[in-house]
């Protein structure tokens, strides 16, 4: 068992206060676009926004090669924020176990036998 922040591309990331902006799934991918809160330690960071307690960029997580997507559970129903933004909550676990990604949040939970996820900034 392995927690995301002892992964690749994850180091910098805090994963519990960021929020799922939309899942997309493929045959063989599946990401989640998040807004991602960056932390201090990260070369990407810059002080939050005023009125905002972390420094968030827009990205997402990608699981490619994706050999099986088993849902447990899933939630379609989103919160809107004081900008009137949606989003579907946090990513509140991410593990790898057993060789599959465990993933859970307010949108449901999932396992996912894939490669390695890598998160893609833009």
């Amino acid at each position: 068992m392995s927690k995301y922040c002892e992964w690749p591309d994850f180091e910098d990331f805090y994963l519990e206060d960021s929020f799922v902006l939309g899942i997309h799934e493929s045959e063989c991918q599946i990401y989640f676009d998040i807004e991602g809160v960056i932390i201090e330690s990260s070369s990407m960071y810059l002080p939050p926004q005023k009125g905002e307690h972390y420094f968030y960029k827009k990205g997402r997580i990608v699981f490619e090669g994706v050999k099986s997507v088993k849902w447990i559970e899933r939630n379609d129903d989103f919160f809107v924020d004081a900008s009137g933004e949606k989003d579907y909550g946090n990513i509140d676990f991410l593990e790898m176990v057993g060789g599959a990604y465990f993933i859970e949040g307010d949108w449901g939970r999932v396992i996912i036998e894939s490669s390695p996820p890598v998160i893609e900034w833009y």
